[in-house]
């Protein structure tokens, strides 16, 4: 106890310098990312790692994606196992994984910003719409994390994976189909990475096939006092969207009539996401005094 210990970690290609190259270090140039995180913390393990008392302040949250758009639940549930579930998350906790084609598109928008005025097909709209596009990728990738925060804050002793995978995929395929887009037309080096990914709810048909179901209904949820609502899409199969239709014109106390699984994979995450496109839009956890009711 009271040992420090410093292990070297290798990210790209370069000499490792002499006076540390006859030491132990972590490989994460040639390996796969999640291979070389489990030998650094198998490394780390040897070495009394989990012998030290780590401030839950200081433990960093992965948010890892498989094919940019899919959370990977278990890493974070792993990775959230030694912090207590009352813990307040400071946003610099949440990291997210490495994707590398998300940062080329990323660079390219960042380019496009600084560059479109010297193209040959500038237009003013053009310039606009490359800003508006930044900003607002800017935005939802904040938002994304303030949303995970949310969940793990409030969520955790209810169940918070389904909902933040959903939320999370919400987000990172509006990101994709943006910054896809938004690669000039003109260009050689246009990748393929995004492609085919949408906005996901913009209409029936897409909302049903992001949320993988044949059908889903609109419906309007809002507290009791009429403060404010948010619209979501549910799985239109459901008992609840049954019910729904039957008392067409009435709505019901929201947790009456919506299941958990209706509430964590359609309510929440959408609510975040209505929250972030406008932020007087209402935020519940509990939704104890909640109505629903068709759209």
């Amino acid at each position: 106890m009271g040992r420090k210990f410093v292990i070297p970690i290798v990210v790209d290609d370069c000499s490792v310098r002499v006076s540390v190259a006859n030491r132990i270090y972590s490989n994460f140039r040639d390996k796969p990312y999640q291979t070389a995180l489990e030998t650094l913390e198998r490394t780390l393990s040897k070495g009394g790692a989990r012998e030290v008392a780590v401030d839950p302040k200081y433990r960093i949250v992965p948010l890892v994606f498989t094919k940019g758009v899919y959370l990977n639940t278990q890493i974070l549930i792993d990775s959230l196992n030694s912090i207590p579930k009352d813990h307040v998350f400071n946003l610099t906790q949440l990291v997210l994984g490495p994707d590398e084609d998300y940062a080329i598109l990323r660079t390219k928008l960042q380019q496009a910003v600084d560059e479109v005025a010297t193209w040959p097909e500038y237009t003013p709209r053009m310039e606009q719409y490359a800003r508006s596009t930044y900003e607002h990728v800017k935005h939802f990738e904040k938002g994304l994390l303030t949303g995970v925060k949310q969940l793990l804050e409030h969520m955790r002793p209810y169940g918070f994976p389904e909902p933040s995978f959903w939320f999370c995929r919400i987000i990172r395929q509006d990101l994709l189909a943006t910054l896809w887009g938004i690669q000039r037309q003109a260009s050689a080096d246009r990748t393929e990475y995004g492609k085919g990914e949408i906005a996901p709810l913009e209409t029936d048909q897409k909302a049903a096939r992001f949320f993988e179901v044949e059908s889903v209904t609109r419906v309007q949820c809002f507290p009791r006092d009429n403060s404010g609502y948010f619209g979501a899409w549910i799985d239109g199969d459901s008992t609840t969207a049954k019910d729904l239709t039957e008392f067409v014109g009435s709505p019901e106390p929201l947790l009456s009539v919506c299941s958990p699984r209706i509430i964590h994979k359609f309510l929440i995450p959408q609510m975040l996401f209505s929250n972030l496109l406008t932020p007087t839009d209402p935020v519940s956890f509990d939704f104890k005094d909640y109505l629903v009711g068709l759209a």
